[in-house]
């Protein structure tokens, strides 16, 4: 026996609306869609936590809307309220609403023509089915839900029974930092940067201050301190492009007695961002967030110990008291890939791209410290597979800029017999020229105008393609590696469908016209787009960590976490891995490889049998320099060495050796003896 449908459910109410749509009742079908609209809102107000503040306002209760049987000034209320407070995390959400009241209102009218009927029909069948779609979405999260009766009371709602577990998406950027989270798939991550510090749209500045004599004070942000006068009039002790500095643990800093850690000047900054997504959160009367995401530069994707430096100097900080957790990282350029696939594939109806159940992208990445490359394949179900990665840690955006300095110094010189001579002027002429540098992005050429020590001014027009001309070599840098990631693509058969550029640098006319060139040169027909040239790496890390779901303790700051399927980023292995063996005919020895370059991460490679002419064994763990599979040995010159690792063994006994390259690319190395006997380590254990 069938069951009759409840009349009182949403779902019973849209299919009432379709019914009668294709009956040809556009009018009543209307009224439903109002209905149906109207009780997904407030759920949605419900799921985005604003209930407290939006809905329960005095003399304007929950029931005083939502059971009103005109739904049409309901849902105008509502939208009006939200409107009135900037709900970033409904912004979508208004804009479709506002479109289905359009169209109610067209079609609302007795006399229309064929021609724009027809058109309102197409409309409304298209809200029909997002509805279906919204509405699918949600029930997946409350099965049980039928009507608004049904949401829980005020009390249980403050008292936080709804309360998912939330983690920022970082990106401290060698120029500005980002932070973001997101609560919503479907939804657009939502900015945590204060507006009222006027750096929500650019991000937060990450130059360091390093305070003289001593060192002992850094000042990164600090809620805008590091931009007062006080300490631009020390130029010298502003570490700029602090990523750019990681292949080195210290440095040396003009008027400073000790040498400078320059992780802790990444944390410092990282603690400042947290600070600010913070404080706007409490704003928002929602809990402080301490567990993150962070995005690292694409050339430290296989630098397993920077990567290492940099998640332990987050998890030494304290903010408000409480511990930092790191609970996920991942290479820029596969956050920004994250972001622009779900973007373009779920949200943006309008892209060719929309729905493709498998894409290939190439995201080039330049920012203003360096330059990340990297080749990231969509599945179906939104699973994403980070193919290849690549990049420069020490070219990007300030490269230029000292390009086009050295350019303007020495015509002021030849025209003017003018050079900067201190610290502070050197400074000020370089601020002028990196707004020279945004300007000629928009103009063929554009006017500097320096103030000289005689009281006038030095004139300079500098021409776009002067500019260019001048940074060629820096922009090749890049190519080669586009040119490279382009040929290993051919040779594994992977059609690339776009090209997405981003990172602030990726803005400069040259590039675009570059890559267009060279996709030309090589008869490739791919799109190139631009998807958010400020805050994607951000967005990415905050649909990263939107799949991971806690399961650790935090007083233990112990973390297991796992992936949702919707949200997988895996890996593979960049490179061939193997081990360092010596041979009678090659006194440098070779590197036999144990493990192919294209693995699925976690990779096990295969056993070898082993012996020590000594009691310290030490085994020399290498990768190829080569991204291709070749050949099972390689000479040391065309191999990196990894770490070396030492073992208590016995001299002359046979050993199993095999090892697994983890997903965060920490190796776990494993000497199995004769009796079956297990040692492991990873690189951790230094030799």
């Amino acid at each position: 026996m069938e069951t009759t449908p409840n009349r009182k459910s949403i779902s019973y109410i849209l299919s009432n609306t379709r019914k009668l749509f294709e009956d040809n009742n556009i009018e009543s079908s209307l009224v439903e869609l109002r209905k149906v609209y109207h009780h997904l809102l407030i759920w949605k107000v419900y799921d985005h936590k604003l209930w407290d503040r939006v809905l329960y306002r005095k003399n304007n209760s929950l029931s005083n809307i939502a059971m009103r049987k005109d739904y049409r000034p309901a849902i105008d209320e509502l939208i009006c309220a939200l409107d009135s407070r900037k709900e970033e995390a409904m912004k979508e959400d208004i804009r479709l609403y506002r479109y289905m009241q359009m169209i109610c209102n067209k079609g609302a009218h007795e006399m229309i023509a064929d021609k724009d009927l027809k058109k309102i029909k197409i409309s409304i069948d298209f809200l029909i089915k997002r509805a279906a779609y919204e509405l699918a979405i949600f029930l997946a999260k409350h099965p049980t839900a039928k009507f608004i009766d049904d949401l829980p009371n005020r009390s249980t709602i403050k008292h936080g029974a709804i309360n998912d577990h939330a983690i920022y998406g970082c990106d401290i950027g060698n120029a500005n930092g980002y932070i973001s989270f997101l609560n919503n798939e479907f939804q657009k991550p939502i900015p945590m940067l204060p507006n009222k510090k006027g750096i929500s749209q650019t991000g937060m500045p990450t130059k360091a201050f390093v305070k003289p004599p001593y060192g002992d004070e850094i000042i990164v942000y600090n809620e805008g301190k590091s931009l007062s006068k006080e300490y631009l009039a020390y130029p010298e002790n502003m570490i700029d492009a602090i990523k750019t500095k990681f292949n080195q643990d210290t440095i040396h800093v003009k008027g400073i007695e000790k040498e400078i850690n320059v992780y802790d000047l990444y944390a410092h900054g990282f603690k400042d961002l947290v600070q600010l997504g913070n404080m706007k959160r409490v704003s928002r009367n929602e809990k402080p967030i301490y567990d993150v995401v962070f995005a690292y530069p694409a050339a430290f994707e296989n630098h397993y110990d920077i990567v290492k430096k940099m998640q332990d100097s987050i998890e030494k900080l304290r903010v408000d008291n409480h511990p930092l957790r790191v609970v996920g990282k991942l290479a820029e350029p596969a956050a920004i890939a994250i972001d622009y696939l779900y973007t373009t594939n779920v949200m943006n109806d309008t892209s060719k791209y929309h729905d493709k159940q498998e894409l290939n992208t190439i995201v080039y990445d330049l920012g203003h410290g360096s330059f990340d490359l990297s080749l990231v394949h969509s599945k179906p179900n939104y699973q994403y597979e980070l193919v290849h990665c690549d990049g420069i840690y020490n070219v990007g955006g300030k490269n230029f800029n000292e390009v086009l300095y050295d350019y303007v110094c020495s015509r002021l010189y030849n025209e003017y017999q003018y050079q900067p001579a201190n610290a502070v002027e050197k400074n000020e002429l370089m601020n002028s020229i990196i707004e020279l540098k945004h300007r000629l992005s928009n103009e063929e050429s554009s006017r500097i105008q320096i103030l000289l020590p005689t009281g006038e001014y030095a004139d300079l027009l500098v021409a776009r393609e002067a500019f260019e001309h001048i940074s060629k070599p820096l922009l090749q840098q890049t190519l080669d590696c586009v040119n490279q990631m382009l040929d290993l693509s051919n040779d594994e058969n992977t059609l690339i469908d776009v090209l997405v550029l981003s990172g602030g640098a990726s803005m400069m006319p040259m590039v675009k016209k570059a890559i267009s060139q060279l996709l030309k040169d090589k008869d490739m027909d791919i799109d190139i787009e631009i998807h958010e040239p400020i805050c994607a790496v951000s967005y990415g890390a905050s649909r990263y960590a939107l799949g991971i779901k806690e399961k650790g303790s935090n007083n233990q700051r112990k973390t297991t976490t796992q992936t949702n399927k919707d949200h997988v980023l895996t890996k593979k292995t960049e490179y061939n891995y193997g081990i360092w063996y010596a041979t009678n005919e090659n006194p440098k020895g070779l590197i036999y490889y144990m493990l192919d370059q294209g693995q699925k991460l976690p990779a096990q490679s295969k056993e070898v049998k082993i012996r020590f002419q000594s009691h310290k064994g030490v085994i020399k763990l290498y990768h190829s320099n080569s991204k291709k599979k070749d050949h099972l040995s390689y000479a040391v010159s065309d191999a990196t060495n990894i770490m070396n690792l030492c073992f208590d063994v016995k001299e002359n006994e046979e050993y199993q050796l095999q090892f697994v390259l983890l997903e965060d690319l920490n190796m776990q190395i494993i000497l199995r003896d004769s009796n079956g006997k297990k040692m492991v380590k990873t690189l951790d254990d230094k030799a």
